[in-house]
């Protein structure tokens, strides 16, 4: 499991690893699972520091497991609420059954309602069909939010020229009406992850190609011209984010210090602490982040879309007091 911070409430990531347990050499009696294995999905030998091990997989409906992630008072579930996180984010919440995940989240709202459980769903999750199964994340009672990648999908080819302001708008909108507007206004709009190419390395069109070789995709740093045109680029994706009336609107670390690199683990380097020639990113990025949190309208307003022609489109915000 993985810790990150949003919102200034620690979220635990609960991976798909962790529905893994290995047969071999450590003894399952350390855990209250006794049935319900199974190999037929996963490789059985994985070669790890030289060492040869057996994993199987678990079904993940099998009661014991599910006592032990969710409904014992000692679970992993309770224990992470009971050190103050503050919600879940399920990574590939599709390879999990909807018996699982609706459970997990029942559980967690009951325990704390305010607590956030997230999942990682790389498609429009309201019509999401995963191995075959139409899954219903956004009817109440499974997740309370996802990644936004379709949105980081609508806003790139709009940067790199892919689509027009009109035809980028029609995508948005077809978005925001697919999504319940709890759910809209909840979305995870991010920019970048672990998952994907650096924002910056895509948006100033760095050069990769299917089986480029690993050497080359460690070596490959964007020219003067594709920089500055990159960096551009960026504070448009980062100011449209911070324009969006959301609650969840994270940064992937590094992309406020120009950080490049296609996909992991390149896009994993360490952070440049000792990094002063970015400093001036770093800046802008927070002004953008000072703005957001000065206006009212941008924390809490309504998108309004402005016809525009081309490859132009003007976007307010507008904001609504309560009663």
């Amino acid at each position: 499991m993985v810790s990150s911070v949003i919102q200034g409430a620690t979220v635990v990531i609960l991976t798909a690893m962790g529905s893994m347990i290995q047969s071999v050499p450590f003894s399952r009696k350390s855990l209250p699972i006794t049935t319900g294995m199974t190999s037929a999905t996963f490789p059985t030998n994985t070669n790890v520091g030289g060492i040869s091990t057996r994993f199987q997989m678990l079904r993940k409906t099998t009661p014991s497991y599910m006592d032990f992630i969710i409904h014992d008072k000692d679970s992993v579930l309770h224990h992470w609420l009971r050190e103050g996180i503050g919600g879940w984010r399920l990574d590939v919440i599709d390879e999990l059954p909807a018996a699982f995940s609706q459970a997990f989240f029942k559980e967690l709202k009951a325990a704390n309602s305010d607590a956030v459980m997230l999942g990682e769903v790389w498609e429009d999750c309201s019509n999401k069909v995963a191995y075959g199964q139409q899954r219903q994340y956004l009817c109440g009672d499974e997740m309370d939010s996802a990644m936004n990648y379709p949105l980081r999908a609508i806003l790139f080819d709009y940067l790199l020229g892919r689509n027009d302001g009109s035809l980028t708008m029609r995508r948005f909108e077809s978005l925001r009406e697919n999504y319940p507007a709890q759910n809209f206004y909840a979305m995870m709009n991010l920019i970048g992850s672990h998952d994907v190419e650096r924002a910056l390395s895509v948006l100033g069109e760095a050069v990769c190609y299917e089986g480029m070789p690993a050497v080359d995709q460690s070596r490959s740093r964007l020219n003067d011209e594709q920089y500055a045109v990159g960096l551009k680029r960026l504070y448009m994706a980062t100011l449209f984010q911070m324009t969006l009336p959301r609650v969840f609107r994270p940064f992937y670390y590094g992309d406020e210090m120009a950080m490049q690199g296609f996909k992991d683990p390149y896009n994993r380097r360490p952070f440049p602490w000792q990094d002063k020639v970015h400093q001036d990113v770093h800046h802008t990025f927070a002004q953008m982040i000072c703005t957001r949190n000065a206006h009212m309208a941008l924390q809490t307003g309504a998108l309004l879309p402005a016809d525009g022609r081309g490859r132009y489109h003007r976007l307010c915000t507008r904001y609504r007091r309560r009663a």
